[in-house]
């Protein structure tokens, strides 16, 4: 495409936008691209699996890599922690292992699956699609993490001259029998 190259971000609370006017050809014919990455906010019950949604869409321009950052308790600012190159599919992965990619280059999906959320993980991630010749485009997406109160319970009964020791689990609803009359089951 040849002519000028206006672009106008647009901030939205999940979407990063930029509107593209494209002179084309003699008949001085404008067309308008809209790119967009889209994010969105994402819950999990802690030691769960989460899924951190990121795809751009309306770009016909070269990927040259996605390159996730995080804020949380732990890190005060944005840091790199994932990067995904289209070229062989190579990603770079930092520390944290538990961080994988589950999306598809081919798309334009940039999605990672986080397994055993623990609370530190809550926080913000930012998605960021670099694309060449315009730059970047990205999306933060919240993190929000719901603890688990382990409650135990034991409770001994005496059923005609039998005690039993059991384990009640209120979060998951079991029941287990730790003992009986004083002997480990």
């Amino acid at each position: 495409m040849n002519g000028e190259n206006v672009s106008q971000r647009l901030d939205l609370d999940d979407v990063d936008c930029s509107l593209k006017k494209w002179n084309k050809g003699f008949r001085r014919e404008m067309y308008y691209l809209l790119m967009i990455v889209i994010g969105g906010n994402v819950t999990v019950i802690q030691d769960d699996t989460a899924v951190l949604p990121c795809v751009l869409y309306g770009s016909t321009e070269s990927l040259t890599q996605i390159t996730w950052q995080r804020r949380n308790r732990l890190i005060k600012t944005n840091t790199n922690f994932y990067t995904i190159v289209p070229e062989n599919g190579k990603y770079f992965n930092g520390n944290d292992k538990r961080f994988s990619f589950v999306g598809n280059i081919s798309v334009k999906n940039g999605s990672l699956q986080l397994s055993n959320v623990t609370l530190s993980d809550e926080g913000t991630y930012t998605c960021i699609y670099t694309l060449f010749p315009s730059g970047n485009y990205k999306t933060e997406i919240p993190l929000n993490v719901l603890g688990i109160i382990h409650l135990f319970v034991t409770v001994n009964v005496a059923l005609c001259c039998t005690v039993l020791s059991l384990k009640v689990n209120l979060v998951t609803g079991t029941i287990t029998v730790l003992n009986i009359n004083g002997r480990d089951s």
